[in-house]
């Protein structure tokens, strides 16, 4: 509901339609609000019209009209099912597969088109299909924040980075992320002793 529809912030404007003299049309717009976002909300446009003869029209309902001017929001973290993950210089380090958790801030998502791509060792960008990512919605905070989480296998040792990108219903894209390094590394240190005769 706007209760300030037909003022100057959201104006409707009458005209007439060139040579059709008993229809007008209108203009409605509503302003959006892309500094606070208190404009993003859900909309329903409803018509109804009585004429001067009493002659009703029995009424007008558009379908949902989404407003989202708020661009998505990611936080991801990385973790392992066995130990914490080393963290050194700014890189972790796992010794065994890897989780990563997307927490992704959005009204109107859809995780199909979440993009999220990794490289090892600076290698050719794979694209994680989206059916080995898990989705959910937290339902406590009115299914804005979605939680997807995937599994990396040990089996591949190396300098892994992650990359996701997003873009929502409305064109609002989500800066692209790219993790710092995420370092796999299965292997066991060896020592080798060698002695030389004195």
């Amino acid at each position: 509901t706007l209760d300030n529809l037909g003022t100057e912030d959201n104006p409707i404007t009458w005209q007439y339609v060139d040579g059709q003299a008993d229809t007008r049309k209108a203009h409605i717009t509503i302003k959006a609000d892309s500094v606070n976002h208190s404009t993003d909300k859900d909309y329903v446009l409803s018509v109804s019209y009585t004429d001067r003869s009493g002659n009703v029209y029995s009424g007008y309902t558009s379908k949902k009209l989404v407003m989202d001017t708020t661009i998505p929001e990611l936080v991801a973290s990385y973790n392992s099912s066995r130990v914490e993950p080393n963290n050194a210089n700014g890189i972790l380090y796992f010794n065994d597969d890897m989780t990563v958790t997307l927490k992704l801030t959005e009204r109107n998502f859809k995780s199909d088109v979440v993009i999220v791509k990794y490289t090892v060792d600076g290698a050719n960008e794979t694209t994680v299909s989206n059916s080995s990512i898990t989705w959910t919605d937290d339902a406590n905070d009115s299914r804005n924040i979605h939680t997807g989480v995937f599994t990396l296998p040990k089996t591949v040792n190396g300098d892994y980075k992650i990359k996701v990108q997003y873009k929502d219903f409305a064109n609002n894209s989500m800066p692209d992320y790219t993790s710092n390094t995420l370092l796999i590394d299965t292997v066991n240190p060896t020592v080798n002793v060698k002695y030389d005769p004195t």
